[in-house]
């Protein structure tokens, strides 16, 4: 979970509002608290589904989405791959922002 979505979770928590974080690796996060872990990768149709089916179940509606999945590389163009490339914009672009979540939520 990165610095914002730990900010933003964590004030959310402190109203005493109940917040799912999502995460790539819960056995690689440090928990939050008062926020509710949840495994997901944004490149995932499947994992995506799974994590918006689970948050549902658990709490029977989504009020608020904050996004802030993304990632980067550092380093020449001339040196990155093209699998590297592609999983940088399929996580920036074809992620949730460009409507992955809404496509499965759709399907929920």
């Amino acid at each position: 979970m990165n610095v914002l979505s730990r900010s933003s979770a964590t004030q959310f928590a402190a109203r005493e509002c109940r917040v799912f974080g999502t995460v790539r690796g819960i056995s690689k996060t440090t928990p939050v608290p008062g926020v509710e872990l949840v495994e997901m990768d944004v490149r995932d149709d499947a994992s995506v589904h799974r994590a918006i089916q689970f948050v549902i179940d658990q709490a029977g509606r989504i009020d608020v989405l904050i996004n802030s999945a993304g990632a980067n590389l550092i380093g020449a163009v001339e040196e990155t791959t093209t699998d590297e490339a592609a999983a940088l914009f399929d996580t920036n672009v074809f992620g949730i922002p460009c409507g992955r979540f809404r496509r499965c939520l759709a399907r929920t």
